[in-house]
């Protein structure tokens, strides 16, 4: 496998665009996010600027007679994810117990950034050339994790 992906991308091109990967998740990714949620979604979330959101209701009518197992995703995404709390430094993958001493605007972009991690590496290693859907409309998934009530 790596002869052939090796024989198509010469070697320094593969380890260069493996250090720009680390670099961009460890240092430029943090403060890119900090930034944006400063300059835009924080004050956009305090004056009530947020997109309108209608949340999902879940069926309250279930019986305890519901058998519910509890179903362990795959281990390509426990890998993964033990990864994103790696390049993270954090230990707690996707709570808001950091955000606990925030307010509720704070810690709903934080949460939002926290669930995009992958698509925002992309945005910030293509230097924005690459958008996608869950960055292009963060302010939308702001506005849910603020309705929903996960940060209070």
């Amino acid at each position: 496998m790596w002869d052939l992906i090796s024989k198509i991308i010469p070697t320094p091109v593969i380890v260069g665009l493996l250090v720009w990967g680390l670099i961009s998740a460890i240092f430029l990714q943090p403060l890119v996010e900090e930034r944006q949620a400063n300059i835009t979604y924080i004050p956009q979330c305090k004056a009530g600027k947020l997109p309108q959101v209608a949340l999902r209701q879940t069926p309250r009518n279930k019986t305890p007679d519901d058998e519910t197992e509890t179903v362990q995703p795959p281990m390509a995404v426990q890998i993964v994810s033990e990864l994103r709390n790696i390049f993270k430094r954090d230990d707690e993958a996707y709570t808001t117990l950091r955000y606990a001493n925030m307010d509720s605007c704070s810690c709903s972009v934080g949460v939002a950034y926290e669930r995009s991690f992958w698509p925002s590496l992309g945005n910030v290693m293509s230097f924005g050339l690459f958008e996608p859907r869950s960055i292009k409309f963060l302010e939308v998934r702001v506005a849910q994790i603020k309705a929903s009530g996960i940060c209070g």
